[in-house]
């Protein structure tokens, strides 16, 4: 802010300083908050991430936020982000802040398939993208898919004489809901006994997922 002379009265003059400059600090700074609804969501399930201003300060113009995804679960196949009115989110994902408003809200939906999977998480990162200011991160996790456990047995393919070779079969004995998209480790132990001093041996070896 500048202040100055007006137009003075008879008999009055400017003296040498007619002009002053006074700069008015702007205080008022916004407090954001991440929340995220449930930190835990199956598939099929979703859940509603919340960026709030927590002090009643709002913007002037729209302000846009960051939302950077990480994690073991893959966007797209394991999960998906959309905004408050259900519009599919691309990368780089985020969301808008109206002028005016204090809150904003997107929606992480797990996706729902018949694969057999182990529990995975997201990690979400927001950023309000003017200042690069870090909102917050949370975390949600989503549990192991609820199929069933697969049996597996090992059986002879036959007779073995001595110097020839032992071939064992190992499979699946329940057939599960849906297929196994990961390979199942095992390890066989093998004694073998006779005449002479007892042998005792250990193989690893998969289960094969199937596509």
């Amino acid at each position: 802010m500048v202040l100055s002379f007006g137009a003075l009265a008879p008999g009055f003059s400017a003296g040498s300083t007619a002009m002053s400059t006074v700069t008015i600090a702007d205080t008022d700074t916004a407090a954001f908050g991440f929340s995220v609804a449930s930190s835990e969501v199956s598939e099929g399930g979703q859940t509603e991430l919340t960026f709030a201003i927590t002090n009643g300060v709002t913007f002037a113009v729209d302000q846009d936020i960051s939302i950077a995804v990480s994690g073991s679960a893959d966007v797209g196949d394991d999960f998906v982000l959309s905004d408050s009115q259900n519009r599919t989110l691309s990368a780089p994902y985020s969301v808008t802040l109206a002028a005016g408003a204090t809150r904003v809200a997107a929606v992480l939906g797990v996706v729902a398939d018949s694969d057999a999977e182990l529990a995975e998480t997201v990690i979400l990162s927001a950023r309000l993208v003017s200042t690069g200011t870090l909102i917050g991160s949370r975390t949600v996790s989503i549990p192991a898919s609820d199929l069933d456990a697969p049996e597996v047995m090992i059986t002879p393919e036959g007779a073995v004489t001595e110097g020839g070779d032992a071939v064992f079969a190992l499979a699946r004995t329940a057939t599960l809901g849906s297929p196994l998209t990961r390979a199942l480790s095992v390890r066989v132990e093998v004694t073998a006994s006779g005449g002479g001093p007892q042998r005792r041996a250990a193989v690893d070896g998969d289960v094969p997922g199937r596509g």
